[in-house]
């Protein structure tokens, strides 16, 4: 029905044209009416103009849509109140497709956002970089462990560790690495551990920092802890004899 209106709207462009045509040709032949030949011409443009816009009304309304989805533009509604029955369904149609497209959107940034978090609420550093050095990933965890506001390239790092950058570059895929490092102005253990993955044809490694200085420290205090215990056991046990021999010399000294 939608489809027949508009071949019928086609044929009566068409058949105004003709008649148009048919009158011009009438009078063009009569010198006595140059008025009317001259409105029949301007009608006849008229009418091919809007044959033309008409019929190419779906392709500009289809540039509107590839314009509108290529910008990352949701908003775009096509309209249909008073407009011709053909171009109301292919504009529902439209419609339909642009609020999907908002609703994929909307589920992507949905996605995009709780990605975020996640990442930002682990407590180590995270960091995805190309094998440019460019960074396309990073987390809180991870700035605020090298005291750094942004990083967009790895080469940043420098001011913080000279070798830092190229360490991170030539972190191999499935790697472990405990690095010690000077912190602001304290020395920190930092384990490294890496992964390597390939997105949109595009080599990526993901590292992981931590610093287990906390730990190091007190595993160094529990072994010192250790080693005190034994010595004094040592100590207890050589001294016991000493005591011994001193106790037996002051009895068989006594008068």
């Amino acid at each position: 029905m939608v489809f027949s209106r508009f071949i019928w709207s086609i044929l009566t462009f068409v058949a105004t044209l003709v008649g148009t045509s048919i009158l011009l040709g009438i009078y063009a032949q009569k010198p006595e009416f140059p008025v009317t030949v001259s409105l029949l011409v301007v009608a006849l443009v008229l009418e091919t103009s809007a044959l033309i816009w008409y019929l190419t009304r779906i392709r500009r309304d289809l540039l509107k849509l590839i314009n509108a989805m290529s910008n990352d533009d949701p908003t775009m509604q096509f309209a249909r109140v008073g407009s011709d029955p053909y171009f109301t369904a292919i504009h529902k149609g439209f419609n339909a497709l642009i609020r999907d497209f908002r609703l994929v959107r909307l589920d992507r940034e949905a996605q995009q956002r709780f990605f975020e978090e996640t990442v930002n609420h682990v407590q180590f550093g995270l960091v995805a970089f190309n094998g440019k050095g460019e960074v396309k990933m990073i987390n809180q965890a991870f700035l605020e462990l090298f005291g750094i506001k942004s990083l967009v390239r790895l080469d940043e790092l420098a001011p913080v560790s000279e070798d830092l950058p190229e360490f991170l570059k030539d972190f191999g895929a499935g790697k472990e690495i405990l690095k010690k490092m000077a912190l602001k102005g304290q020395s920190h253990h930092l384990i490294f551990l890496s992964s390597g993955f390939v997105l949109k044809g595009e080599q990526i490694t993901l590292v992981s920092v931590r610093d287990i200085s906390r730990e190091m420290d007190q595993n160094e205090l529990d072994a010192w802890q250790k080693l005190l215990r034994v010595l004094r056991h040592e100590i207890l046990n050589s001294i016991s004899p000493i005591k011994l021999i001193a106790g037996n010399l002051s009895e068989r000294l006594q008068p």
